[in-house]
């Protein structure tokens, strides 16, 4: 991701960051502190994990370099970042690796990639890659996920997403809970129903599940929606949208509206995410990621080409 600019608080945390070689708390910044003694604000930004520390290349843990020399020797490790509790990996052709501060890999997504579309067969179970070759022979994997229980999560590259429990049986049924056919056009959250039809009425409800804190919906079109469970809309992404390609006009702050007219004109809104106190984040169809404050002060602009 090539920078445009960044604040000056950003940058700042530069100097803060925890190499991912070393054990938190044993890192010492350029005062001689710890990682411990972090200040509140450096303390918050480290714990964000949307955005974590910078990891400066020449202190990337082995264990991660060797992961990636491994398993996706025909690219590069691009930047790493440390969050409260994870290692986050960008790779050179847009791959995203996810790592525990113990070095484990838990997420590989290779959707976005330019040379890896599907994720190697040497990080995927046997028994998940014969499940696939006898029920999906015509698809790949885009992205796998270990959780914390010894479950699997998989996503093909039909956006059908398949959940495996620890002995590798499967446990929903590979239909995201839906049926065969997707899952109609109503969910059982009258709240969201309602949500969908004012917004998005050209489309309709493919299939709402609840996945922790929040309940994600996929539209008919590819449009992805992400609820609270007070059903306060969290995150829309309409890249993928074949009727929506951007995101509804009256669901963005007129003030991030007005910065994209006036400095992207042209550019569509693909995806906006609220972050809470920390403010907004966008993503335009040219690719570039913009995020602004809660008072819509642009603080950081990412070019993900």
């Amino acid at each position: 991701m090539k920078k445009h600019f960044i604040i000056a608080t950003f940058a700042a945390l530069a100097f803060f960051a925890t190499a991912c070689g070393k054990q938190d708390g044993a890192a010492t910044d350029p005062s001689g502190g710890t990682t411990t003694e972090r200040t509140a604000q450096n303390q918050q930004n480290y714990e964000a994990e949307e955005f974590g520390v910078n990891i400066d290349f020449s202190e990337i843990n082995p264990d991660i370099m060797q992961f990636v020399e491994t398993h996706f020797p025909q690219t590069g490790i691009y930047n790493c970042h440390q969050t409260q509790h994870y290692y986050k990996v960008k790779l050179a052709d847009q791959t995203k690796l996810k790592f525990t501060h113990t070095f484990d890999w838990v997420e590989v997504d290779c959707e976005h990639s330019t040379i890896y579309g599907v994720v190697p067969a040497s990080i995927v179970p046997e028994q998940i890659t014969a499940y696939i070759s006898t029920n999906y022979p015509n698809n790949h994997i885009d992205q796998i996920e270990k959780k914390n229980n010894g479950n699997w999560e998989i996503e093909l590259n039909n956006d059908r997403e398949i959940k495996f429990d620890a002995n590798f049986n499967v446990i929903n049924g590979g239909n995201n809970g839906g049926g065969n056919g997707g899952g109609g056009n109503v969910s059982n959250y009258p709240e969201i129903n309602t949500f969908v039809s004012t917004y998005f009425p050209l489309t309709s409800i493919q299939y709402a599940r609840q996945d922790g804190n929040e309940i994600e919906v996929k539209l008919v079109d590819k449009t992805k929606i992400e609820f609270y469970l007070n059903f306060d809309w969290k995150q829309i992404d309409c890249e993928k949208g074949l009727v929506y390609v951007s995101v509804p006009t009256e669901l963005v702050p007129a003030q991030i509206t007005a910065y994209v007219n006036a400095n992207f004109p042209g550019k569509a809104i693909e995806t906006i995410e609220k972050k809470g106190n920390r403010g907004w984040e966008i993503e335009l169809s040219n690719g570039l990621e913009i995020r602004f404050d809660s008072n819509f002060n642009v603080t950081e602009i990412d070019d993900k080409k």
